[in-house]
């Protein structure tokens, strides 16, 4: 029962006081008095106007009728059954009165309340055209019939008519008659008595017949909905697991900012043939259709991708959001939605851009377009039509009056014509359209007068309707309609344009425009620019002509060589040469060569195999006519040597350099076409030969490789590729040539080849061992001798000053110099100052090392007034000869490739050389005249502390770095197919001198793939390509390769050096205490980093005592910052040569910036991978105080730590992290080092990164969710991110690579660089923020 008020003011919740208007229901309420006002009424003797306002039963039942009225039995029924209140809508008619249109009922979910089931009983139309309800005077009235309707729905099979009041009973009759009509028409779902089953059995009812009684697929125009991808290939993304994903934002002004520059370029499939992809279209059409898509959209996207992913990718960044399927749309997303300034004049542009955007443009670049003219709408309009049909738009629009009166009358004809379907307004006429269907509800157009003159130009078009229609169709429509008038210019023309959309509106919304052709105005895509990029992008694979002489240059070579046979000049030279021991073995040499097509040479320092063999067979080709297939290559390791043999060689032969006889490395050549004589580095024809492969070994009629004792990666790779192609070229010859060469080895590798062992010429060399050095005191001797025993021996600088400063003693007015061995390149630094130091200026010191450039390595070979002092690596050991040295200091120590297993490393490790390399650092003393070596260690130790050979570099390094030396070889000379492709490597890897086991190189070329080196068809990436060229560990290569994208070279060299080392911290509490502090949230690896680029200042400032004492204070290892220093200087070095430094002059590191270190981070993470866990967060804790709760922080021992195989892991207890916990919402992911297996496994040299670090520099591989949840990193870690956020940073990565690429192959930055930089470090220093 309804509650009353006071008496004859019935309860305001039966009678609608808000929504009535009926007048007599007014007219009552006005004279409805009660109470206290009545009272005085009637004491004052005044009559009140009305009679008293009858109450709702009164109304409903009549003033006899005792019993409920209709409204209350549903209410109550409703209670009972626990349903909410009832709605009963109600509406007016035309006379006046009121009908009831429908009754909606809700019920709470008994599991979530807030969720509610509904159910609309809405009456069909038939009900109303046979006058089951009649119309009433009164809301209360009409929404009583509406309960008698809702009360037969539910409970029909009761007899509730004789509950009616009287009036109300024929109703219920007459729904009895109806029922049985509907029961015989199959339509008994109306009289169920759950009417919220009811619903959902008729919903599924009526899916299950569309879905029996589809039609062939076509073009559907409606926005597809979905619910499963059962049947589909997609449904094997259901096994990553979303729930304990990290979550990944990113603002409107960061996606918009990237949206602007991406849709601006494009290389989708730039690098990919086609092929038998077309044989797959029908099945990703299937998958696409199944998310949602469209079906022509995803026949589209097939025209540009070759796979389900890209397609995808495609898909979200072309299709306008307002077509996109829900599950690519965040939750909260509202089509055009914007926030702008709010000041008043970028309001004004906002509103009228979302208008445009209502009309089917891109809201952004409406913006941008209102902004060039002033927020004028008209220009704006006719700027975005022009646009849109690819057509420049005319400046200084000029208008005339004639052009309103023109458009006017023709808008009036047209009103005339076709009267209520056109609506005229100033400038404006708009008219309905006959549409085909009720798709898109009632379809309008509008023709406005454009800014220009009308009718010279066309009008402006735009495409409305009452029901949503997506903006590429409105612009499709426009696009027709404006190329259509174009015919018209110059006559009346809104009469034709609105005939040939309604003749042809059924064929325009079948046969839409692409998307492609649309996106410049939909997505803010810039069409022509797309077309050029995707040419601009295309991977080039041009190389250069290979240079092929003619015979008359053939003959002109060959004339001139005969008349040098004849110059004075070269005899005396030919008869010097002839003195040298290789001379005498010519004969055998030429033999050798003629009756086999490989040959492996053996000869002592000085025997004078560099120069005079390769002499030998160049004349031979020259003396038996075959000029025109003389073309000799000579390698060298390394690019000294080249030069000075070079120099040499034409020297001999009486020519100019860069005729006969040149050169070419890496930096520099001197080469002409009359070249047939040519030293070059190993690295560079092995270049030549991944660029043309055959074709250019045809080129070549004999190939002499010096030096192959050293047995470098390249050496070897050579050696191997030569062993395949010989059986192919029977032509070409192969001369193997080294000091120490094991000629059995090499004879053996190639079966067929010969040896010839030449003996060399030397004089007499006097050796000296440190016990023999007189000019030593006893302890002093002792000390020495001591130190060698030592793992962490060093160089002493100041032993080798007192060695320099006795031989210039010694040799008095005499000439010659001095050639000092050292390791590396800090070491000659430290000596040649030491020297000057304890010499004084009386000597001529000079440095020698491979990463001088030419001019200053050529500066040992001159003569000075001084006594010359070399102090060189271990690139003075063979090859080159300088004249005048008469005396060799041997540290005995080398800098070589080493592996560190335990921390998957590749260093350059000091350490012991060989004896074999001894003996040749011994040769150079006495090559014109006799010697002194002047050795620092004893003759004990070189007999046990040392190797008798160098371990070849193959075995001293990860395989994975001699699979990345290979792989550019291999794909040369291997086809385009997968089968073929992958495997190769393993194949070739097995031809080695010492190939490694399938296990082992599978296992190296996972690794490549992690790092990000190769993709999954073993090819290389753009990063790759970098790691192939630089000489460093691969984590290193990485660091150093992407810090130098972001300008960040200098803290990475630190970094780099670092990690090649140790920490620089001492192993007490006090050193971990002061370690944790200074670490700030960065990690182990920034903090030490940090502190040695301080401690470097403090040196350079203040000198290396005040530096010392700082370390001392800190609790450093002073010896620790010096082997970080010489590390770090060697890194340098290597990426000099290799031009990697990129001179971004708007960029200044600084370790004070959060925002820099972020960055640094990402790109220590991207280095590190796979070495990445996830971080696992406590629930948040908080604690009452007077200011409200307070978030409480949570102990570092509580944050878990997960691999990708969902294995737990600790930090170590030496990390800073240990027990400073990383912050939630700064490092949602931690990289490592290395790993360690004690009582835990434990994580050491930790960095935390944000999750946009991990996603753009910290994975490899970025997998997209087709089903929408988000992203996965690495097939391991998932993240919940909406899918166009997820396809902008993968699309990210993507170009960044294809920088890479460009700038390996022209040492050019491609033009979009910088902002695909700048975005990148945009959103990991802001977190997407």
């Amino acid at each position: 029962m309804a509650p009353k008020g006071k008496k004859g003011n019935p309860s305001e919740s039966i009678v609608d006081k808000k929504n009535s208007n009926d007048k007599s229901v007014k007219d009552k309420k006005k004279g409805s008095l009660g109470g206290k006002e009545a009272r005085e009424i009637v004491g004052n003797k005044t009559e009140p106007s009305t009679a008293p306002r009858p109450t709702a039963k009164q109304l409903v039942g009549g003033s006899s009728w005792t019993g409920k009225i209709p409204a209350v039995l549903l209410n109550e029924h409703c209670q009972k059954s626990k349903w909410e209140k009832p709605d009963i809508q109600v509406k007016q008619t035309k006379s006046k009165k009121y009908i009831f249109t429908s009754v909606r009922l809700s019920k709470r979910d008994p599991k979530n309340a807030s969720v509610f089931d509904h159910a609309n009983l809405a009456p069909p139309k038939i009900f109303y055209e046979k006058d089951l309800f009649p119309e009433k005077e009164t809301l209360v009235e009409a929404r009583n019939v509406g309960a008698v309707y809702a009360l037969h729905r539910v409970l029909s099979h009761k007899s509730l008519q004789h509950a009616l009041p009287p009036n109300f009973r024929d109703i219920w009759v007459n729904l009895e008659k109806q029922k049985k009509e509907d029961v015989k028409n199959n339509r008994q779902y109306f009289y169920q008595e759950d009417p919220f089953k009811a619903a959902k059995e008729r919903e599924a009812a009526i899916a299950a017949n569309q879905q029996a009684s589809a039609k062939p697929p076509v073009p559907k125009l409606p926005k597809p909905t979905f619910s499963s991808t059962d049947g589909t290939r997609l449904s094997a993304f259901s096994k990553y697991d979303f729930k304990h994903a990290v979550t990944l934002n990113m603002s409107l002004n960061h996606r918009q900012s990237i949206e602007t520059l991406l849709r601006s370029l494009n290389i989708w499939d730039a690098y990919e043939e086609k092929g038998a992809f077309e044989n797959l279209e029908k099945l990703i059409v299937k998958d696409l259709v199944s998310l949602g898509f469209r079906d022509l959209h995803a026949k589209e996207a097939c025209q540009y991708c070759s796979s389900l992913e890209e397609a995808l990718e495609w898909l979200i960044i072309h299709v306008p959001e307002d077509d996109l399927p829900e599950r690519f749309l965040p939750s909260d997303y509202n089509v055009g939605v914007r926030v702008q300034n709010n000041n008043s004049e970028t309001l004004a542009i906002h509103y009228n851009a979302k208008r445009f955007a209502e009309s089917g443009y891109n809201y952004d670049f409406s913006f941008s377009v209102l902004q060039r003219f002033g927020n004028n709408l008209a220009p704006a309009a006719e700027y975005l039509q022009f646009h849109l049909i690819d057509k420049e738009y005319p400046d200084n629009p000029e208008f005339s009056s004639e052009s309103l009166s023109l458009f006017k009358e023709e808008a009036e004809a047209l009103q005339s014509i076709y009267q209520n379907k056109v609506l005229v307004e100033d400038g404006s006429c708009k008219i309905k359209i006959n549409a085909p269907t009720d798709e898109f509800g009632q379809v309008y157009i509008e023709f406005k007068l454009p800014a220009h003159a009308y009718p010279q130009n066309v009008p402006l078009i735009f495409i409305s309707s009452t029901k949503r229609m997506a903006s590429y169709i409105k612009l499709s429509i426009v696009r027709k309609l404006l190329l259509y008038a174009h015919n018209y210019i110059g006559e009346p023309m809104l009469d034709v344009l609105y005939d040939y959309f309604q003749e042809n509106i059924t064929m325009f919304l079948k046969n839409l425009e692409p998307l492609l052709s649309l996106s410049s105005v939909t997505i803010g895509t810039d069409v022509l620019r797309t077309k050029n990029m995707i040419s601009n992008m295309q991977k080039d694979t041009r190389k250069p002509k290979l240079f092929k002489r003619d015979n008359e240059f053939d003959t002109k070579i060959y004339q001139a060589w005969l008349q040098r046979q004849k110059n004075p000049e070269y005899l005396q030279r030919t008869k010097d040469r002839e003195t040298l021991p290789a001379f005498k073995s010519k004969g055998t040499v030429l033999s050798h060569i003629q009756s086999c097509q490989s040959i492996v040479i053996s000869g002592e320092t000085g025997s004078g195999k560099s120069t005079q063999v390769v002499q030998f067979i160049l004349d031979h080709f020259l003396s038996e006519g075959h000029g025109n297939i003389a073309n000799v290559i000579c390698t060298q390791p390394r690019r000294i040597s080249a030069i000075s043999l070079a120099e040499r060689v034409s020297y001999e032969r009486a020519t100019s350099l860069g005729k006969e006889v040149g050169y070419s490395v890496h930096g520099d050549k001197c080469l002409s076409k009359e070249t047939l004589l040519e030293f070059c580095t190993t690295g560079l024809l092995l270049r030549r030969i991944q660029l043309h492969g055959l074709a250019y070994l045809r080129t070549l009629s004999c190939i002499v490789v010096d030096e192959v004792h050293e047995r470098s990666i390249e050496n070897d790779i050579l050696l191997a590729l030569l062993k395949l192609v010989l059986p192919r070229i029977p032509n070409l010859k192969i001369v193997l040539m080294s000091a120490t060469v094991n000629a059995e080895r090499f004879t053996s590798y190639f079966p067929k080849s010969k040896h010839l062992h030449i003996e060399g010429r030397t004089y007499p060399i006097e050796d000296f061992y440190i016990e023999d050095f007189s000019f030593l005191k006893d302890e002093d001797s002792n000390d020495e001798i001591a130190k060698r025993n030592k793992s962490s021996y060093e160089v002493d600088y100041n032993l080798i000053s007192q060695v320099v400063n006795q031989i210039d003693t010694e040799l008095g007015l005499n000439k010659g110099s001095i050639l000092i061995f050292l390791p590396g390149v800090s070491n000659i630094n430290r000596c040649m100052q030491e020297i000057k130091r304890k010499c004084g200026d009386g000597l001529e010191v000079l440095p020698l090392h491979a990463s001088l450039n030419t001019t200053d390595q050529r500066k040992v070979f001159k003569s000075y007034k001084k006594r010359k002092v070399i102090c060189s690596t271990n690139v003075a050991e063979t090859s080159i000869t300088i004249n005048d040295v008469v005396a060799v200091i041997d540290s005995g120590r080398v800098k070589q490739i080493d592996y560190d297993l335990d921390r998957d490393l590749v260093t350059f490790k000091e350490t012991w050389a060989s004896r074999a390399a001894c003996r040749q650092r011994r040769g150079r003393a006495g090559r014109v005249q006799k010697g002194k070596c002047f050795k620092l260690y004893t003759r004990g130790f070189e007999k046990k502390g040392m190797v008798d050979e160098t371990p070849p570099d193959v075995l001293r390094t990860a395989l994975s770095q001699v699979c990345l030396s290979i792989i550019p070889l291999v794909s040369r000379f291997t086809s385009n197919k997968d089968s073929d492709r992958q495997g190769a490597v393993k194949k070739f890897m097995q031809c080695l001198l010492d190939p490694p086991t399938d296990q082992a190189v599978d296992t190296a070329i996972e690794k490549l793939i992690q790092v990000g080196a190769l993709n999954e068809n073993e090819e290389l990436t753009g990063l790759g390509e970098y790691l192939v060229a630089l000489p460093v560990d691969l984590k290193l290569g990485k660091l150093l390769v992407l810090a130098s994208i972001f300008g960040f070279t200098e803290p990475a060299l630190s970094i780099s050096a670092v990690l090649s080392s140790k920490s620089p911290f001492l192993h007490d509490d006090d050193a971990r205490l002061i370690r944790s502090e200074l670490s700030n949230g960065c990690g182990d690896v920034l903090t030490d980093a940090k502190v040695y680029d301080q401690w470097h200042e403090i040196m350079k400032s203040s000198g290396m005592k005040k530096a010392a004492e700082w370390c001392r204070d800190n609790h450093i290892s002073v010896v620790s910052m010096q082997q970080i220093r010489q590390n770090r200087s060697e890194l340098n070095d290597a990426i000099q040569m290799l031009k990697l430094v990129i001179d971004l002059k708007h960029v200044k590191f600084s370790w004070n910036s959060s925002e820099d270190l972020a960055l640094l981070s990402a790109i220590i993470a991207g280095a590190l991978r796979p070495n990445i866990v996830k971080c696992a967060y406590p629930d948040k804790k908080y604690v009452s105080s007077s200011s409200g709760s307070i978030e409480v922080d949570q102990e570092a021992r509580l944050t878990k730590f997960f691999d990708k195989s969902k294995n737990r892991l600790f930090i170590h207890p030496t990390s800073v992290m240990f027990t400073n916990s990383p912050n939630p919402s700064k490092a949602t992911f931690i990289a490592y080092e290395r790993k360690v297996e004690t009582t835990k496994p434990f994580l050491q040299n930790c960095t935390p990164i944000n999750t946009f670090g991990m996603a753009l520099l910290g994975t490899n591989d970025i997998i997209v969710d087709p089903l929408g949840k988000g992203l996965v990193l690495d097939n391991a870690f998932t993240v919940k991110a909406w899918p166009k956020v997820v396809i902008l940073l993968k699309l990210l990565r993507r170009y960044l690579d294809f920088a890479l690429h460009q700038r390996l192959e022209s040492s050019q930055k491609v033009y979009y660089e910088d902002d695909i930089r700048g975005c990148i470090q945009s959103l990991i220093a802001s977190n997407g923020v």
